[in-house]
């Protein structure tokens, strides 16, 4: 470079270094320099380059053309840009006067871009000619119309940044303008004043040849907050997934950064973590600022506080936001929120900002499509704001027409008129009418245009989700039609397809699920989806061809690879498979052969003994191959090597992780169809694992919906997990039928000993699931053979504990029945043990467990992420649970009952399984009870299906075991609840209490006869009615004060809970007081009005559950429950009108209510889970969402109850009674009033929080 000043020191950004000598040609070359003020940036540089001489001593370049964007995006003037470049002379051509500077730049165009589009600047570099030096600014703010804005997998412990977006973008505007540049020997200068932080995105922009990317850094040479956003920010974000995030904030706290640094990075964790308060309360924090906040911070902010519920702080924010956005992220989530928020006025900014800008995004076409969808789903007259309309074209707008608020609308002529004039948008078309339809319970035409709509992929999804509504309304209504139930599997069919190509939908793949669950779609949802499983599988799968068999690493390289690769991974702030990046020079074979090796390690160290550190090799082993698998396509052997860790994590009783690992599995599933059934496979396998039949069965269905060629040692696996789930099930017949299938394939690829010793034990499990029944020679003979595989196995290559378990569950059997075991099988469990096998699985298969090794095995399990797991992971518990109770001499002590039980109750909610149990603590918290005036009983079966009571009265704890009859307690039982106690409410005044007395004489459960009586029993015996137990031959609830909790540990945890501290009472009624005929809804309105008002009511009477119930302390719902055709679980909620809706939503709706009232038919029915040691009921969902106590009735209540019952009852709560004691004065109010007959004075009862009392001060 000459003529240009190298001595005199520039304040700010400084290039001269980069030209130092000017002996290069930069003819056909650009930089790209992110950072810094744009003008002094791109005015240097340019100066600079002028330096650049001919032989001739005349300037190199031509002219400087600056490609300006629009003046929406970028705010400067013709006139400005002319003084950037003058200033840029200046600061690098020393002591030039002004004649000077103007010679130097008399060749200068400005090209102004009419929009952000990539296309316009090639354009512009095309038309400037040879030998121009051309300038950028705001290159990052240019969309490339070919580049799609999705990213790939995001994790949890990456931080998304805005230029993982735009990189992508630049990469090829800077590849498309070098191309020019090179033909025309002109130089490039881009500039982005967004910050380029990551290594990656670096990397990408590195790769572009010739061009040259540089970062400008501060002071300390350190790119600003580069540490901290892809360093510290993972880490810590890492620590709050896995609950850590106090021990997050104390590192934030301490770290060296500046206060604004620490309050975004506080608001970002806050975020992360859910927590709403924090979130909020941060946020209200930059309202005095958001004057002097960006257009993309205001945006962020502004979509959190709408994200977080506050639609007020949420349009402080955002309002004006438009108006100083300028790039693409910014505006298409400002159209986002505010299409989310129904503003008119925000929608219409957005919108017409982003057009100006970027008319080609493809956001706009997405979002006007959407707004038309939010439109067709409005039905009937509302006061809500329209979605907005702007935008829309004649086809949106004559559909918005026909659709919006309309009721009875003829959808086939709808339909037709668009295939006359739009046929192009027909499947929109159709989607719009399935969400009308959908939206108007006209199901039938709902799933017909969803159909429709179904077969074009870009409305696949939305397609898919309203079929699941559809599916959903089909179970609420049970719906039957002649043909069968085959009409069930039509949606399902087509979200099963969708999930099955889109494995990472877990939101979706969680709501079928709840679909089909028994506290949804009782016993239909579980047998709908195994036949439509069966159905699917039957249909038979493709072969391919055998896999290519790797030769292994050497064991020099494998070992220097494994020490490098582990010492990487620990220096990393988390390891996320399909997220962190291996470097590549960490490799030193090909990774095919590497992963060989590390498959053999996995393969040996799963048979070795089973020590927390055999789990802790598995872990590392699996996880170095995931890292692996991108430098080896086609090999997919991560996948199983997860599966095993999964599996591993279960039997080491951390279900939790393995469902995790199952997750993280279908996110690494990719779009290859092999990869994807593997995938599912792999998921339905640990899901079988961990209980979860539902899901292992949608895995199953997926997997076989991908239509994916496998290996026969795949498809094998596949056929054997499918085996397992259906003898899980009891679908004995059908799993013996799968056993040839699995022989056949075993035959066809030879899948080793070990496939046959599973094959073997698979069917040695069919015997041992359905060994109960059999006399003591057969068990004698089933145990010989459980001993010979377990042997074999052992001796062998394969995974030990499933023939362990076999074994060891026959051994217990017969010592159960009073037999010995053999020297042979005594040997083996004595080696098992030695392996550290036996001893887990001891507490299970023992004869009689101590209460030590059934709370062990207890408190060695993960706790559950949520509630609906928990029943599952602890099966194991309960079967040993159960044992303990069995009678001996000498008998059980009652404290050992005591814990017993407590494991048998129902731990499936919130809460009630994150403590560990010591096995003298229900005694001693009951016999605290005992004696401050609670007495408690405490009710479970133990293995022979006899029932045990536990009975603590002024502290003293006492046994008791029911009288044996002809016919175990738990086969009465199942008698009992084939009629009760549904039909207790059906049973006349007139025909008095004979029912009663006679069927509770038959099923003989006695109670304690004591004042006051918590009742904890398991599940199974929760259904019973305790009020109409009998006590010295009299209804126990007509002199005891009876209630019943899931749980001590759940009791004593709810009663810690501080106080909501609100003295707000809601009561909700569908029904219409204005009509003249009065049904049962307006006769109870208009009986319980007048107490709703002298107690402090809010009244709804509207047709759907109010929005203002939330944050009551009070509720009172009445409505009508009804219950699966069947007569058994809580299946709807209704009025006399249109409103139908399922007991979980009501659960969702009145979430954190410290008390609900139920005037609901068979609203306190309690059932017991058929494949889980838990219930079905509504009291049991609602205490899972945060109510403390729930007062209804097990069977139809009679209408004259409430208001009698509801009166006396908050007179007593008022006065200060405990919810049990004033239940009990209500009832006993009833039977004065209305007499003593069973189905009226003993219909409420209390379950959850029996000493709730009213709080006036926040204290219990």
């Amino acid at each position: 470079m000459t003529n240009a000043s190298e001595t005199r020191k520039l304040i700010g950004f400084d290039p001269r270094s980069q030209f130092e000598g000017g002996k290069f040609s930069p003819l056909g070359q650009a930089d790209f320099l992110a950072g810094g003020d744009p003008k002094e940036v791109l005015g240097r540089m340019a100066a600079c380059y002028l330096a650049f001489r001919k032989p001739s001593r005349e300037g190199l370049f031509e002219e400087i053309v600056v490609i300006a964007p629009p003046r929406l995006a970028w705010d400067v003037s013709d006139e400005e840009i002319g003084d950037m470049l003058k200033l840029g002379v200046q600061a690098i051509w020393d002591g030039l006067t002004p004649e000077e500077v103007a010679h130097l730049l008399v060749n200068v165009a400005i090209h102004r871009c009419e929009r952000l589009q990539s296309a316009e600047v090639v354009a512009a570099v095309q038309a400037a000619g040879a030998r121009r030096i051309c300038l950028i600014p705001e290159a990052s703010k240019y969309r490339d119309d070919a580049q799609s804005d999705r990213t790939g997998v995001i994790g949890f412990s990456r931080t998304f940044l805005s230029e993982d977006t735009w990189v992508p973008h630049v990469v090829r505007l800077a590849t498309a303008s070098l191309a020019v540049a090179k033909e025309t020997e002109s130089v490039l200068v881009f500039h982005s004043t967004e910050q380029l932080l990551k290594k990656e995105n670096m990397e990408r922009l590195n790769a572009v040849e010739q061009l040259y990317p540089g970062v400008l850094v501060d002071s300390a040479g350190k790119a600003p907050k580069q540490e901290l956003l892809t360093k510290l920010v993972p880490r810590w974000v890492t620590m709050c997934v896995a609950g850590r995030s106090q021990e997050a904030l104390r590192e934030l706290e301490d770290a060296d950064l500046g206060e604004e640094s620490r309050r975004e990075v506080s608001l970002y964790l806050a975020i992360r973590m859910k927590d709403r308060a924090q979130v909020l309360g941060q946020l209200r924090s930059y309202l005095d600022e958001r004057s002097e906040l960006q257009s993309d911070a205001a945006v962020n902010m502004g979509r959190t506080a709408h994200r977080f519920g506050d639609a007020e702080m949420a349009r402080t924010f955002l309002t004006g936001a438009a108006d100083g956005a300028s790039d693409q992220m910014t505006l298409v989530l400002l159209l986002d929120v505010a299409t989310s928020m129904s503003d008119e006025s925000l929608v219409r900014a957005a919108w017409e900002r982003l057009v100006a800008l970027l008319p080609n995004e493809p956001f706009l076409n997405e979002n006007r499509e959407h707004r038309l969808l939010l439109t067709s789903e409005v039905v009937g007259k509302t006061e809500e704001a329209s979605p907005s309309r702007v935008g829309f074209g004649a086809f949106e707008s004559h559909l918005a027409d026909a659709l919006y608020q309309q009721q009875e609308v003829r959808y086939q002529d709808v339909y037709a008129h668009v295939l006359a004039n739009w046929p192009q948008n027909q499947r929109l078309a159709a989607l719009c009418l399935a969400v009308h339809a959908s939206t108007s319970r006209r199901l039938e035409a709902a799933l017909n245009f969803a159909v429709l709509a179904f077969e074009e992929e870009v409305y696949e999804e939305r397609a898919a989700w309203i079929l699941l509504a559809v599916l959903k309304r089909m179970f609420i209504q049970e719906v039957q039609p002649e043909e069968g139930m085959d009409i069930y599997k039509v949606p399902l069919l087509l979200i099963s397809k969708h999930l099955s190509d889109h494995p990472a939908l877990g939101q979706m793949r969680a709501e079928l699920i709840e679909v089909l669950s028994v506290e949804f779609a009782g016993p239909v949802g579980l047998a709908v989806l195994a036949a439509f499983t069966l159905d699917v599988i039957g249909a038979g799968a493709p072969m391919a061809e055998p896999t290519q068999v790797w030769q292994r690493s050497d064991d020099r390289q494998l070992r220097a690879f494994f020490a490098r690769a582990l010492r990487w991974m620990s220096q990393q702030p988390a390891i996320e498979p399909g997220v962190t990046e291996l470097p590549q020079g960490l490799l030193n074979d090909d990774a095919n052969r590497l992963l060989a090796s590390l498959q053999a390690i996995l393969q040996f160290t799963a048979r070795g003994d089973d020590t927390p550190d055999q789990l802790d090799m598995l872990e590392k082993v699996a996880y170095v191959m995931c890292l692996l698998k991108p430098y080896a396509p086609g090999n997919n052997v991560d996948l199983s090597a997860l599966r095993l860790f999964a599996a591993k994590c279960w039997y080491f009783g951390r279900a939790q992780r393995a469902r995790d690992v199952a997750e993280q599995i279908l996110t690494l599933a990719g779009d290859e169809p092999e990869r994807r059934r593997l995938a599912w496979g792999c998921y339905a396998d640990i899901l079988h694992f961990t209980g979860s039949p539902l899901d292992a069965l949608i895995g199953l269905a997926c997997a076989a919906m991908t239509d994916a060629k496998l290996s026969a040692s795949d498809l094998y696996q596949e056929a054997y997990v499918l085996l397992r789930v259906t003898r899980d099930l009891h679908f004995f017949s059908v799993a013996r039928k799968l056993l040839p299938t699995c022989r056949t394939l075993f035959d066809i690829e030879g899948v080793g000993e070990a496939g046959r010793q599973r094959l073997d034990g698979i069917e040695l499990s069919l015997d041992v699931a359905q060994a109960s029944g059999r006399g003591e020679a057969e068990l004698i003979g089933l145990l010989e053979r459980t001993r010979q595989h377990c042997a074999e196995v052992m001796a062998g290559r394969d995974e030990l504990f499933s023939a362990a378990s076999h074994f060891l569950q026959i051994a217990g059997m017969v010592e159960r029945a009073g037999g010995t075991l053999p020297p042979e099988s005594a040997a083996l469990r004595a080696a098992l043990e030695e392996r550290h096998v036996g001893t887990h699985l001891r507490a299970v298969s023992t004869a009689f467990p101590t209460p030590q090794e059934v709370v062990d095995l207890y408190n060695g399990l993960e706790n559950a992420r949520y509630s609906d797991d928990v029943a599952g992971d602890q099966r194991a518990v309960v079967v040993a649970a159960h044992r303990l109770l069995l009678p001996r001499q000498p008998e059980v002590p009652p404290a050992d009952a005591a814990v017993a039980v407590e494991l048998l109750s129902d731990r499936a909610l919130e809460k009630s399984a994150a403590q560990k149990l010591v096995v003298d603590w229900p005694a001693s918290f009951v016999s605290q009870l005992s004696g401050e005036g609670l007495s408690v009983v405490m009710l479970a079966t133990d293995s022979a299906g006899e029932l045990v009571s536990v009975i603590s009265e002024s502290g003293k704890l006492s046994l008791e075991r029911a009288e044996r009859r002809e016919t175990s307690f738990a086969s009465r039982l199942k008698t009992w609840s084939a009629d009760y106690p549904y039909e207790y409410g059906l049973i006349s005044r007139e025909a008095g209490n004979v029912d009663f007395y006679s069927s509770m004489e038959k099923l003989g459960l006695g109670l304690p006869n004591a004042a006051r009586l918590l009742v904890v029993a398991q599940p199974a015996l929760q259904q019973i009615p305790f009020n109409l137990a009998l006590v010295e031959r009299e209804f126990a609830g007509a002199s005891i004060a009876i209630g019943a909790s899931p749980s001590l540990t759940w009791f004593e945890e709810v009663r810690k809970r501080p106080r909501a501290g609100t003295s707000k009472r809601v009561a909700w009624i569908s029904c219409a007081p204005e009509v003249e005929t009065y049904r049962t809804l307006e006769m109870l309105y208009a009986r319980l009005s007048p107490v709703f008002e002298q107690h402090g009511f809010e009244t709804d009477t509207s047709g759907g559950i109010p929005a203002n119930i939330r944050g009551a302390d009070l509720a009172v719902v009445t409505a009508h429950g009804q219950l699966t055709s069947d007569k058994r679980f809580i299946h709807r909620i209704a009025d006399e009108q249109e409103f139908v809706e399922s007991p979980l939503t009501l659960a969702r709706s009145l979430a954190g209510i410290e008390l609900v009232i139920l005037f609901v038919c068979s609203g306190g029915r309690v059932d017991s889970h058929p494949f889980a040691n838990t219930t079905v009921s509504l009291p049991k969902m609602l205490l899972d969402r945060g109510c403390r106590v729930v007062v209804a009735s097990p069977w139809p209540l009679d209408s004259v109850v409430p208001g009698n019952w509801l009166e006396r009852f908050l007179e007593a709560w008022d006065a200060g009674d405990t919810v049990l004691d004033a239940n009990f004065k209500a009832n006993r109010y009833v039977s004065e009033r209305l007499g003593p007959e069973a189905p009226l004075c003993l219909a409420m009862a209390v379950y959850g929080d029996v000493l709730l009392r009213k709080a006036d001060d926040g204290s219990q």
